[in-house]
């Protein structure tokens, strides 16, 4: 999960509506996808992803890589 949270502050994809900022939805859709992509195909746990709690309150975590 922290290796998902680190790639996504250095790829410009992690902002997927291309304001410039990876929200907190953005980076949770993100890690999802990452997630899925490594640890939930190379075992035969594929039942871990980050959960979604706390607010709809959206916030701005940090500025888009380029």
């Amino acid at each position: 999960f922290t290796g998902a949270i680190l790639e996504a502050s250095e790829t410009p994809s992690s902002d997927y509506d291309g304001d410039g900022y990876v929200s907190t939805s953005e980076l949770y859709r993100f890690c999802v996808a990452r997630i899925n992509a490594t640890w939930n195909s190379s075992t035969s746990y594929n039942d871990f992803l980050p959960h979604l709690s706390g607010t709809a309150r959206e916030y701005a975590l940090w500025a888009a890589a380029d």
